[in-house]
């Protein structure tokens, strides 16, 4: 199923997979992937992704710019951030030196597949500040690293314990801080990464804290130790700003030749700030949308009793992800009215309110049921049997 999602406030709300699971079954599919922005939706771009703070962003779909055709050729990828900085140059290795071209890994529509003998590189320098967000979008497993599979690391790996992002083949993410303490989260603590395949990960530094996590809530107040078992460890002192000055790599340490990255990359963000449970929340459901044709929500399906009878505002037998607060409208006449239900646990529905009269039913996030279904009815005739 695919929510179209409904925009009119910041606040993106958190539902879980079982209540998912339930409105998969009770809505159909949609064709496309729309948001609600009253009175015309339109489709998720690149620009819908939190713009603040955003310093690089490399899209696996938009790989030669924010305006331009992607490119399964391409040899440059492209800042969709800020195109002309920070363009990070492809290098194949064909086992004794690089070579600036095409001659390693692959372009699919969506992303850059990665074995472990390709790398993107930008020699300006480029300085992490104490506050940072890294979001990443991959399809690779843990076994394929051998080891080490670097996503994120400085030139020659001279600050890898500064700031770095990869997969270890014992089946974790390192996030490397601070000059002595790396941490990392193993998959026995936060199982959140999906089907064995690391999907989505997100790193953040704010000065004494670092967490890394799968999910849309960072783990800061989580159980935290020199190994950050938990996906947070708490830093001896506040990490200061570091400057690669000669760099940094996108799928390896380039240009060592090893701990090479394995897998596929659909998109890399980075943002000189932490960006809030939310931020991060709303940017997954932007990346659900453009690279799975889905978004990671749902929270309202509008139903109709009497289709012939009811007009609904927002189509009914489809399901829609609000973000804030939107009202839904319906009309037919005198007595119109709506019913709310929830799910029952047992892929059903329950009913949480019954009969209320009126042709709207407003939904916030944060105050409504993570997930609800809004059926409008009219009601039903009384009958009068006459002996």
């Amino acid at each position: 199923m695919n929510p179209k999602p409904i925009r009119h406030a910041s606040a993106a709300p958190r539902v879980a997979a079982a209540l998912v699971a339930a409105a998969m079954a009770a809505a159909p599919s949609l064709a496309g992937i729309k948001y609600w922005d009253d009175p015309a939706f339109r489709a998720y771009g690149i620009g819908d992704y939190v713009q603040d703070g955003l310093v690089v962003n490399y899209d696996g779909i938009l790989n030669a710019g924010p305006d331009a055709a992607h490119d399964p050729a391409a040899t440059t990828w492209v800042n969709c951030a800020n195109p002309g900085t920070y363009n990070m140059t492809r290098y194949s290795f064909d086992g004794s030196a690089w070579a600036a071209g095409a001659a390693a890994g692959s372009w699919t529509d969506d992303g850059f597949v990665f074995a472990k003998d390709a790398v993107f590189h930008e020699s300006t320098s480029f300085t992490v500040p104490s506050r940072y967000t890294i979001q990443t979008l991959v399809d690779a497993t843990a076994a394929a690293q051998n080891g080490i599979g670097y996503l994120l690391c400085d030139y020659n790996a001279n600050n890898w314990n500064k700031c770095s992002l990869c997969i270890r083949s014992s089946g974790f993410w390192r996030h490397g801080v601070d000059n002595t303490c790396c941490f990392t989260v193993h998959s026995d603590h936060r199982p959140a990464f999906q089907a064995g395949s690391f999907s989505y990960a997100t790193a953040m530094l704010d000065e004494t804290d670092g967490v890394v996590f799968a999910g849309t809530e960072a783990p800061w107040t989580a159980s935290t130790d020199s190994y950050g078992r938990y996906g947070h460890s708490t830093l001896p002192s506040a990490q200061s700003a570091v400057t690669f000055a000669d760099g940094y790599s996108i799928g390896g340490h380039y240009p060592k030749t090893d701990e090479l990255f394995s897998g596929t990359l659909k998109s890399y963000r980075f943002y000189d700030r932490v960006l809030s449970d939310a931020e991060v929340a709303h940017n997954r459901q932007v990346d659900s949308a453009r690279f799975f044709g889905a978004l990671a929500t749902t929270n309202v399906v509008v139903a109709v009793e009497d289709g012939s009878r009811i007009t609904a505002a927002e189509t009914a037998g489809e399901a829609y992800f609000v973000e804030g607060e939107y009202t839904f409208t319906a009309a037919g006449g005198a007595g119109l009215g709506y019913r709310l239900s929830v799910p029952n646990g047992n892929g059903g529905w329950r009913t949480l309110q019954g009969f209320t009269e009126g042709g709207s039913y407003t939904y916030a996030t944060g105050t409504s049921p993570a997930l609800v279904k809004l059926e409008w009815r009219l009601p039903r005739p009384f009958l009068m049997i006459v002996r």
